[in-house]
């Protein structure tokens, strides 16, 4: 009998634009990520890998709440009505960053 292996890791594509995209030094990263990791831990790891080292941020320290004017979309639909920072990740999904903040 064959048994079906569940996949337990998911691949996660972190795409970013504007000014993100300079801080970060290139358009998208993929990363992996045990099933079912909540999408705060997702912009924490990217968080730290990719912001901290250049002192940016896409949380907030405290709170553990997005940065003032970024916009996060999960599979193009904004966090606010797909479940927020503690949803949990089933699948590969991918994850847009959007600075609303620019100069004028």
């Amino acid at each position: 009998m064959a048994e079906i292996v569940e996949k337990s890791m998911i691949q996660v594509k972190v795409i970013f634009y504007s000014s993100l995209k300079n801080t970060v030094g290139q358009d998208h990263v993929v990363l992996p990520f045990p099933k079912n990791t909540t999408l705060q831990s997702v912009l924490e790891k990217v968080q730290q890998d990719y912001f901290s080292p250049k002192n940016e941020f896409i949380l907030k320290e405290t709170t553990k709440q997005l940065e003032v004017g970024l916009i996060c979309l999960v599979d193009d639909v904004d966090i606010s009505i797909a479940g927020g920072l503690a949803r949990q990740l089933q699948k590969d999904r991918t994850i847009t960053l959007i600075t609303s903040l620019h100069g004028g």
